[in-house]
């Protein structure tokens, strides 16, 4: 009852530890919804294993939007991923947002499993992210290297999250965790325009003035001492 939820916010404000047990099914969503509301930063839920991790995402999307929850999985470890895993995206796109927005107010759902190994720091994210923005100088050459050591794959023609293609002066990318591939066009090393693109007929789209590209690999570089 709200008697009880006035008291539960009260310990929260003062900093205090709140244990609470016996929560189940709709009742932890719902407990969480209104801590959330209440909060005015950022939410961590550690969850005990992915099934119920998903499932409560799930709940407090349909709650709180889909915007507002945040989904940091375990990561596949293979030598070689043919394709970004939808798990290995979410993580990129949540550590993304967390760097570039500390202030916004989300709650990131995230497992034991995924916290275990180190990952690059937020000065080392912030570092390796690059943005391009319609106007500019930007060596086109240096670009290319500074992405392929952030894990970016090269190819010839960009079809999936994670790859860059370069024919000329056009320069296509899909930056880890974006909903979208962009187009830009280099007229010597000065950004000339930028665009959305469509992966399946490749023809340009709607005009942007800037892209964030975050790096691919949250385990490129060295010194890794990190974790969420």
């Amino acid at each position: 009852n709200q008697e009880i939820l006035q008291q539960i916010f009260k310990n929260l404000d003062d900093t205090n530890k709140v244990m609470l047990s016996g929560l189940s099914g709709s009742a932890k969503s719902f407990m969480l919804q209104e801590v959330f509301r209440h909060g005015s930063g950022r939410l961590l839920y550690i969850a005990a294993e992915e099934e119920r991790a998903y499932d409560l995402a799930r709940e407090l999307q349909q709650l709180l939007g889909r915007d507002k929850v945040a989904l940091f999985m375990e990561r596949d470890f293979v030598f070689k991923s043919e394709n970004p895993t939808p798990s290995a995206m979410d993580r990129i796109a949540t550590l993304t947002d967390l760097v570039m927005h500390p202030r916004r107010k989300t709650i990131t759902i995230t497992t034991v499993g995924a916290l275990l190994f180190c990952i690059m720091s937020p000065t080392q994210m912030q570092k390796a992210t690059r943005s391009l923005v319609r106007g500019q100088d930007f060596p086109l050459h240096d670009l290319i290297r500074d992405l392929v050591g952030s894990g970016y794959e090269r190819a010839d023609t960009v079809t999936r999250s994670g790859q860059l293609a370069l024919r000329g002066g056009i320069f296509d990318i899909f930056p880890a965790g974006a909903k979208d591939p962009y187009r830009a066009d280099f007229f010597g090393d000065t950004v000339d325009s930028l665009r959305r693109f469509d992966i399946n007929c490749q023809r340009s789209g709607e005009k942007v003035d800037q892209v964030v590209i975050s790096p691919a690999d949250e385990l490129a570089g060295e010194g890794l001492t990190s974790s969420l």
